[in-house]
């Protein structure tokens, strides 16, 4: 009996040092673990670590204030560029370089405008905005296809008139985007009475 009951002392005490030791392993790659996300930039496709964002982090801030909200604009010497007051919070975004401020007035209706971190550049606000590549911005306006620099549309202002399909919301007509490369986008959308889908590649007019 007291030999069964040795036993069972040995096996409590292993069962727990086994126990201990797992913690600490575990523990230990916790903290060894990188605690940075990578994101995907959709400008280019490269990586952008959280420690790059958190750098351009440092040229904005929003702040809380009793009618809504207000979003400062930083340069690299932390003077005010910007100071807009929005009535909504709004959606702050990183596309490589440069932050893009969104507020939604409700599904599908938003506005967005852009802040360059390094050139100091504020874009107009577009509107409803489908596209970000290569510089360039493309949304809906006056049921035309609209694609412009960001910053500048003396560099490049396109507008692609179709017979783009009558829908509730005129973007809803358009049913996908993609930069072939810096000079051709491809576009997808329904079009005419019947709502024909129909492809298109419209090379950029730089």
């Amino acid at each position: 009996m007291k030999k069964y009951l040795m036993i069972c002392v040995i096996l409590i005490f292993s069962l727990l040092f086994l126990s201990t030791v797992t913690s600490c392993i575990n523990a230990n790659k916790i903290q060894k673990s990188p605690s940075h996300e990578v994101l995907i930039s959709a400008n280019t496709g490269t990586t952008v670590s959280s420690n790059q964002d958190q750098k351009i982090s440092d040229y904005y801030e929003v702040s809380k204030v009793e009618n809504g909200y207000i979003v400062y604009l930083f340069d690299k010497n932390k003077n005010i560029v910007s100071m807009e007051e929005l009535p909504r919070e709004p959606y702050i975004s990183i596309i490589d370089n440069n932050i893009r401020i969104t507020e939604s007035l409700g599904s599908p209706l938003n506005y967005s405008y852009f802040y360059d971190v390094k050139t100091n550049k504020i874009s107009p606000i577009y509107e409803n905005v489908l596209l970000i590549g290569y510089g360039n911005v493309v949304y809906m306006k006056n049921k035309q296809l609209i694609i412009s620099n960001i910053y500048d549309a003396s560099i490049l202002y396109q507008e692609v008139k179709r017979n783009f399909s009558n829908t509730a919301v005129p973007s809803s007509a358009i049913l996908s985007l993609n930069f072939v490369d810096s000079n051709k986008l491809e576009i997808d959308y329904l079009k005419g009475e019947n709502f024909t889908e129909t492809t298109e590649i419209i090379v950029l007019k730089t």
